[in-house]
């Protein structure tokens, strides 16, 4: 059995940055744990074409590690992927790096009040810690959907976050099942080499013209030379979305109709046949869904061979998939652009608190919740990175990120050789603010959505990301419970 102070469950932005600032607050007993071979996290493990990040990259990097360097104003996975090796190696965390060890189950005893936690794979190993950190994220679990069928298909079928370069998608006939995020992106990508493109919508979605440009040297050369320029720079990104988008969020009617014309114009500009600009019109409002941002989507489904399908899909066929109103098409490649289950959170491990109490059983009733979206009770110096009620829906969640990892490094402070446990009468409290804020924002304007766990919106954060920034500042001691080692 190994022992460490603070184990680490994830190696992506959350995972290393961590890490690093551990090492920054003198603590250097902690290990990061990754069930992948390789970290990275959702950069290491979704290699479509295409992909990239929604967030501009000079804001969707670290405020403890910029970089001048950015190729594109949205740079692309590989490009992030080595953002987050160089962070690595730069933060001195690679020795801390455990791969190919998937945590099964976390054990609190409240004897010695530590954590007993087990993993699988690259040795079975088993660790005792003081503090668990869960960064595993909200998006990684594919959203593999079920239709009558699919086994009798005599082609191939994949995920897009299991993408298969071995298969040669030239002169192919490929179906996409999904338009949202993910499929937005490698569709224009697919497109360029299939012999035809059939793309199965199940909710149309809006998008807005993303705008990228490439970063000339002359660019990155005066933010090399200025940082301060960076730095504004940096600053100007987070104050566009903050006060442009956020308000749509929040519920703002004004702000709605502004976006919502924003939106109109672009589908009307690129979009010229008028029945495929009406499939691709959402019938909810902007924002309700996640708010999608290409500067190819559009352009793509105008093609020729290109063929947009509303009508849902009643099963799979030996040679293809055949549609409610009796349509049948050939295919020789499917690729699944069905997104990711978001909940229940923290599925895969057996998380047990106080009392034996099962963290899945916890959240089993009204979905996840926990105090900030970080702690919750009867779970002592359990601390869960991009949590319940953290991710945004307007500008970069490493911020809320870096700010859960601040709140963190100090609950781990206080609790000194002991432990430390949100109340639960501060974890219900909170939970009610959330759900009071968010019955109010667009977000529950819909019935159904990954942001949603039943009624509850479970996913989301309701204010601004400088509302964060504040209550996380630092930690009110009177919502939390400390103890001993001692008893």
């Amino acid at each position: 059995m190994k022992q460490v102070n603070c184990l680490i469950i994830g190696a992506g932005f959350g995972g290393i940055g961590m890490g690093y600032q551990l090492r920054q607050a003198g603590i250097d007993s902690f290990a990061i744990l990754d069930k992948a071979t390789e970290f990275g996290g959702t950069w290491q493990h979704n290699t479509y074409p295409g992909a990239e990040c929604d967030v501009p990259s000079h804001l969707y990097s670290y405020s403890f590690s910029k970089t001048p360097d950015w190729s594109r104003k949205w740079s692309g996975q590989k490009e992030i992927l080595d953002y987050i090796r160089d962070c690595a190696e730069t933060f001195g965390v690679i020795a801390h790096l455990r791969l190919g060890c998937a945590v099964t189950s976390a054990s609190f005893d409240p004897t010695s009040e530590m954590w007993t936690v087990t993993t699988k794979g690259n040795g079975d190993e088993t660790y005792l810690c003081r503090h668990v950190v869960c960064s595993v994220g909200q998006l990684h679990f594919p959203n593999r959907i079920g239709i009558p069928g699919m086994k009798l298909f005599g082609g191939t079928i994949f995920h897009s976050a299991e993408w298969r370069h071995d298969i040669d998608l030239k002169d192919k006939s490929v179906a996409v099942i999904g338009n949202a995020a993910s499929a937005l992106q490698f569709i224009p990508e697919i497109a360029k080499q299939a012999r035809s493109l059939t793309v199965y919508q199940r909710t149309a979605n809006w998008v807005m013209p993303k705008g990228n440009k490439t970063y000339g040297e002359s660019f990155k050369s005066l933010m090399r030379s200025m940082p301060f320029l960076q730095k504004l720079y940096r600053f100007r990104l987070w104050a566009e979305n903050e006060f442009k988008i956020f308000p749509v969020m929040k519920g703002s009617k004004l702000h709605e109709m502004l976006m919502q014309n924003i939106l109109n114009r672009h589908l009307e500009k690129t979009i010229s046949d008028p029945k495929l600009r009406e499939a691709l019109r959402p019938k909810y409002p902007p924002g309700a869904r996640r708010l999608l941002v290409s500067d190819s989507y559009y352009q793509t489904l105008n093609q020729d061979k290109v063929e947009l399908v509303t009508d849902g899909i009643d099963c799979f066929t030996k040679d293809g998939i055949k549609t409610t109103d009796g349509t049948e098409r050939n295919h020789d490649v499917v690729i699944l652009g069905t997104g990711f289950q978001s909940n229940p959170f923290l599925q895969a491990i057996d998380i047990k608190g106080r009392d034996g109490i099962l963290l899945r059983d916890v959240w089993d009733e009204g979905g996840a919740r926990a105090y900030l979206g970080i702690s919750v009770p009867k779970f002592p110096n359990l601390h869960i990175i991009y949590g319940p009620n953290t991710n945004l829906g307007h500008t970069t969640v490493l911020a809320m990120i870096e700010a859960q990892i601040g709140f963190v490094i100090q609950l781990i402070k206080a609790a000194d050789h002991g432990t430390i446990e949100v109340k639960p009468e501060a974890a219900l409290r909170f939970d009610d603010e959330m759900q009071q804020r968010l019955a109010k924002s667009q977000w529950a304007r819909i019935e159904r959505s990954y942001y949603k766990d039943g009624e509850r919106i479970t996913t989301n954060w309701p204010g601004s990301s400088f509302e964060y920034f504040r209550r996380t500042r630092k930690p009110k001691l009177a919502d939390f419970r400390r103890g001993t080692s001692e008893g």
